[in-house]
C-alpha cells in the first residue's frame, strides 16, 4: 500500500514538472495567441473538430454576452453614449466576426515561414521589450476607462472593458508580423554589412546572392497574407480615426456645456489619446523597416562605388534593381501608404478638427 502511494507520488511530481516543462518551453507568440483567445478572439489552436467547435462557441458567447451586458438597460437612458457604445460594438462584432473567418491563420502562416528564415541566418529571438510596453498601454488604456465608466454600473463596466480588450488585441498578430519583419531586416542589414568588411570576393559574392534571396523571402511571406492584413489594416484605421474625433468633440462638448466633471471629460480624452498611441506602433514598425532598407541602400551603394571586379558589380547592380522594384512598402490598397506620415496627416486632421470645433463654439 505504502509502495503504491509512492509510485503515485513520484507520478504527481513528474506530472507536475513536465507541465512547468511545458509552460516555459510555450512561445510567446502561442502564449499571446491562447490570451487573444480568452477574449473573445478566435485561434485554431488545434486539429480537433471538437475542440474547433468548442472555441468558436466560446467566442461567440464572449461577444454575444458582451454586447448583451452592455444594451440590457436599454438606450434612451445615456444619450451620446448610446452612439459611441452603438459605434464601437459594431466594430468589435466585425473583429470578432474576422478572426473566426480567418481563424488567425495568416499569422501562423506567416510564423512558419519567419522561422525557416530565422534557421537560415540564425536568427535569435529579440527581447520582447516593445510587447511589454504594448501590454502596458493596454493595462493604462484599461485603467482608463475604469475611470470614464466609474458612474456606470458594475455589470455595464464590465461589458464595456471585456469588450474593450477583446478589440485591443485583435490587432496585435498584424503588429507582430510588423516587428518581426523590421528586426528580420535590421538582421539582415547587420549580417550583410559584417560580410562586406571582413569577406573576401568570393565570399561578399555568396552572400550577396544569399542575402538576395532571404530579402525575397521575407517579402514573400508578407505577399501570403497581404488581404488580410489589408482588411484589418483599413478596419483599425477606419475605427481609429472616426473614435478619436468623436471622442475629442464629445470631451470638448462635456467641458464647454459643463454638464459633467473636469475628469470624466479629460479621462475620455485621454483614453482616446493612449487608444491612438496603441494604434500606430504598426505604423512605426512599418517606418522602421523602410529605414533599415535605406540603410540596406545606401549599404550596398557604397560596395558599388568600392567595386573594381566587373561580375561582381553586375551582381551588385542586379541586386539593387530589385531593391528599388520590390522595397518593403505596405499600403492599404495602394492608395494609403502605411507609415509615420500617416500618423502626421491623421493628427494635422485632428488639430484641424479642433481648431474648427472651437470657432464654432466662440
Amino acid at each position: 500500500m505504502l509502495l503504491a502511494f509512492q509510485k503515485i507520488d513520484s507520478c504527481g511530481e513528474e506530472f507536475a514538472i513536465k507541465f512547468c516543462i511545458t509552460i516555459v518551453k510555450m512561445s510567446v507568440i502561442k502564449g499571446i495567441l491562447y490570451f487573444r483567445l480568452a477574449v473573445g478572439n478566435y485561434w485554431e489552436c488545434s486539429s480537433s473538430k471538437i475542440v474547433q467547435f468548442l472555441c468558436k462557441l466560446y467566442c461567440v458567447m464572449y461577444i454575444t454576452v458582451s454586447t448583451y451586458l452592455n444594451f440590457s438597460d436599454g438606450l434612451a437612458e445615456y444619450g451620446l453614449k448610446v452612439y459611441n457604445d452603438a459605434f464601437f460594438f459594431f466594430f468589435f462584432i466585425i473583429n470578432g466576426a474576422i478572426a473566426i473567418w480567418n481563424k488567425q491563420e495568416y499569422f501562423t502562416r506567416f510564423y512558419s515561414g519567419i522561422r525557416t528564415v530565422d534557421k537560415i541566418i540564425h536568427f535569435k529571438k529579440p527581447n520582447s521589450a516593445w510587447l511589454i510596453a504594448y501590454l502596458i498601454l493596454i493595462a493604462i488604456k484599461s485603467a482608463g476607462n475604469i475611470l470614464v465608466f466609474l458612474n456606470l454600473k458594475f455589470i455595464l463596466s464590465f461589458a464595456i472593458q471585456m469588450a474593450d480588450i477583446s478589440k485591443t488585441v485583435s490587432y496585435l498578430p498584424s503588429v507582430m508580423i510588423y516587428e518581426m519583419l523590421w528586426s528580420r531586416m535590421a538582421f539582415l542589414r547587420n549580417w550583410l554589412n559584417s560580410k562586406f568588411i571582413h569577406g573576401n570576393l568570393e565570399e561578399k559574392q555568396f552572400c550577396l546572392r544569399k542575402f538576395l534571396h532571404l530579402y525575397k523571402t521575407l517579402l514573400d511571406n508578407v505577399t501570403k497574407v497581404y488581404n488580410i492584413l489589408v482588411l484589418q489594416t483599413f478596419i483599425e484605421l477606419v475605427y481609429h480615426l472616426t473614435k478619436l474625433l468623436f471622442d475629442t468633440h464629445s470631451s470638448i462638448a462635456m467641458m464647454l456645456s459643463g454638464n459633467v466633471t473636469l475628469r470624466i471629460s479629460l479621462s475620455i480624452l485621454v483614453t482616446s489619446m493612449l487608444d491612438f498611441v496603441v494604434m500606430i506602433i504598426g505604423p512605426l514598425f512599418l517606418e522602421l523597416t523602410l529605414h533599415e532598407y535605406d540603410k540596406l541602400m545606401s549599404l550596398i551603394t557604397t560596395e558599388l562605388i568600392q567595386c573594381k571586379d566587373r561580375t561582381y558589380r553586375e551582381q551588385i547592380l542586379t541586386t539593387l534593381e530589385y531593391l528599388e522594384v520590390r522595397p518593403p512598402r505596405f499600403t492599404v490598397w495602394r492608395i494609403v501608404t502605411v507609415n509615420l506620415k500617416l500618423v502626421v496627416t491623421i493628427v494635422q486632421l485632428l488639430v484641424t478638427y479642433i481648431i474648427v470645433l472651437l470657432s464654432f463654439q466662440f
